[in-house]
C-alpha cells in the first residue's frame, strides 16, 4: 500500500511540473526567437543587391550627392531666372520712359 501524500510531496510535485513547463516554454521561446531573428536577417540581407552592403551604402551616398547637385543646379537656375526677369523689367521700364519722353518732347520719328 502507498503512503499517503503530504503537502510537502504535493508541493514538490507541483514545483517539478511548473519547472518542467517553464523550461519547455523557455526552450520554445528560444527556438521561436532564433527563427524570427533568422527571418529578420534574411530580410535585411535581401535589401542589398547580391548581399553587397557596402555597395548599397555607396549607392545611397552617391544618390545623396546627386540630390545635392540637383538642388544646387535648381537654385542657380532660379537665381539666374529671377535676375534675368529683373533686368527685363528694368529694360522695359527704361524703354517705356524713353518712349514717353520722346513723345512728350516731340523728338524722333
Amino acid at each position: 500500500m502507498d503512503a499517503p501524500l503530504t503537502f510537502k510531496d504535493l508541493e514538490d510535485h507541483i514545483d517539478k511540473r511548473v519547472s518542467a513547463r517553464l523550461d519547455a516554454h523557455a526552450a520554445k521561446e528560444q527556438r521561436d526567437r532564433g527563427e524570427v531573428m533568422e527571418e529578420i536577417k534574411q530580410l535585411i540581407i535581401s535589401a542589398f543587391p547580391n548581399g553587397d552592403a557596402d555597395g548599397h551604402r555607396r549607392f545611397h551616398e552617391e544618390s545623396i550627392e546627386t540630390m545635392k547637385d540637383v538642388r544646387e543646379l535648381v537654385k542657380r537656375v532660379r537665381n539666374s531666372t529671377i535676375t534675368g526677369l529683373v533686368w527685363a523689367v528694368i529694360v522695359l521700364l527704361g524703354a517705356s520712359v524713353w518712349m514717353y519722353l520722346r513723345n512728350k518732347l516731340g523728338v524722333g520719328p
